[in-house]
């Protein structure tokens, strides 16, 4: 920073010049910086007003005051974001083992024998399920009619639609629902198992059900197995 520019500076030019720094980011040390140059090569024969100088002490007050607020601010923020993630991490801990209830298409085929649960928003006359594999292609599809609004859920039994048992693994799949007079439901595919793992990426947390990642977000219902049992 040159020092020639800042003799005979005035108040309301020393401001001009501090809005043009402020657009680069200036800080408290720049403002400091930059009145003391001006003390140095202020004109003896015609030394700064004192209301001026006064004036320039208290704008250089404000910046440290807002800067220093802004950095408090700052570490504010970041301890209360270390404080949420450690309690989320507390909490995940607890949902290891419990059943989960969210939002996905993917079903675990084991031992041949499968369920897809899905949620109707309205009563449907007609739903389709279509079971596709990991390429992409159609092997079974499956029609039920007059189902309720609510959880649902279809057993299948393996087969293709041949008749063909398939291996097991993790298929894919689609529902489609229709009301009496043929018009499209909103229907949702869901995944529904134990919890057997809890990961975060990119601030997002995510819990493990059947081998499927579900956001947070889309978890509808997480309920104690256990209890489930000793109700029944």
């Amino acid at each position: 920073m040159t020092t020639a520019s800042t003799v005979g500076i005035t108040s309301d030019a020393l401001t001009t010049q501090l809005q043009s720094l402020s657009e680069t980011a200036m800080g408290k040390q720049d403002f400091l910086r930059l009145l003391i140059a001006q003390l140095k090569n202020q004109d003896p024969l015609a030394p700064m007003e004192s209301f001026e100088f006064a004036a320039q002490l208290a704008q250089f007050s404000s910046v440290e005051q807002l800067t220093n607020i802004s950095q408090t601010l700052d570490d504010n923020l970041n301890m209360d974001l270390l404080m949420t993630q450690a309690i989320n991490n507390t909490l995940s801990i607890t949902l290891i083992g419990r059943e989960v209830v969210g939002i996905g298409n993917q079903v675990p085929l084991q031992e041949g024998n499968a369920q897809l649960h899905f949620k109707l928003a309205e009563p449907a006359q007609t739903v389709k399920l279509t079971i596709t594999d990991s390429n992409g292609y159609t092997i079974r599809t499956i029609t039920v009619e007059n189902l309720t609004a609510g959880r649902q859920v279809v057993e299948w039994d393996g087969c293709n639609n041949n008749g063909s048992r398939v291996p097991d693994g993790t298929y894919t799949f689609s529902v489609t629902a229709y009301d009496g007079n043929g018009n499209q439901l909103q229907a949702s595919p869901l995944v529904v198992g134990q919890a057997t793992g809890v990961r975060y990426q990119n601030g997002t947390g995510y819990i493990v059900v059947n081998g499927q990642e579900i956001p947070f977000t889309d978890v509808i219902e997480i309920s104690d197995v256990n209890q489930q049992e000793g109700n029944s």
